[in-house]
C-alpha cells in the first residue's frame, strides 16, 4: 500500500502540497497526512486530501485496489483527469467525494461497488443530462451534483433509487419537480 501512496505522490506534485507531513518516510503511512489505517492494521481506509493542491492525474487503477479503502476525499483540487474504470475494484468504497476538481466525465462510474453510500460531485464540470452512470448505482443514499453545467429533465428513473435520501442538484439548468418522481 505504500508503493500506491508513493504513486499518488509522484503524479500529483506531492512535493507542492500544503499538507505532506511524514509521506516518502520510512514513518507508518498511517501517520501520513491524509492517511487513516484500519485500526490495529497498516492498511488503508481513508485518503482525505482535500483542499491540499493536488494536481496531475491520481493513479485510480491502484487507488481503487487498495483492500480496505472505505473513503477517497479529494474534493477542492485541480485534478488533470480522473479515471471511474478501475472502481469496480474498491470493494468496500463508501464515499466518493471528488467536488471542484474539474471532473468532465463519469465514464465506468456506473461498476462502482455496491457498497458506495456516498457520492459528491458539486462544481465540476459535468454537461448535458443527468448522468446515467449515477442510474445504476441504486444503493446510493447521497449524491451531489450542484454546481455543474447539467440540463434537460430529471430522469424518471430516479425513482428507482429507493435507498437514495439526499439528492442535490441546484444551480444546473435541470427540469422537473422531484415530487413527479415519488
Amino acid at each position: 500500500e505504500r508503493d500506491v501512496l508513493e504513486t499518488l505522490f509522484s503524479e500529483c506534485r506531492g512535493s507542492y502540497w500544503l499538507h505532506n507531513k511524514n509521506w516518502l518516510t520510512d514513518e507508518s503511512i498511517c501517520t501520513w497526512d491524509g492517511i487513516t489505517c484500519v485500526e490495529g492494521e497498516e492498511s488503508i481506509e481513508v485518503i482525505s486530501l482535500a483542499r491540499n493542491k493536488l494536481k496531475g492525474r491520481p493513479p485510480t487503477e491502484y487507488l481503487f485496489a487498495l483492500p480496505n479503502l472505505k473513503k477517497l476525499s479529494l474534493y477542492d483540487n485541480p485534478l488533470q483527469s480522473f479515471d471511474f474504470e478501475p472502481i469496480k475494484n474498491a470493494e468496500k468504497l463508501e464515499e466518493l467525494i471528488l467536488d471542484g476538481t474539474g471532473i468532465l466525465s463519469l465514464k465506468g462510474l456506473e461498476e462502482a461497488p455496491s457498497t458506495l453510500r456516498k457520492l459528491s460531485l458539486n462544481e465540476n464540470v459535468l454537461v448535458d443530462y443527468f448522468p446515467e452512470e449515477i442510474l445504476a448505482l441504486d444503493n446510493l443514499r447521497h449524491v451531489a451534483l450542484s454546481h455543474n453545467q447539467l440540463s434537460g429533465s430529471l430522469p424518471a428513473a430516479l425513482a428507482q433509487m429507493t435507498r437514495l435520501e439526499t439528492l442535490l442538484v441546484s444551480s444546473n439548468n435541470l427540469k422537473g419537480d422531484i415530487s413527479d418522481l415519488r
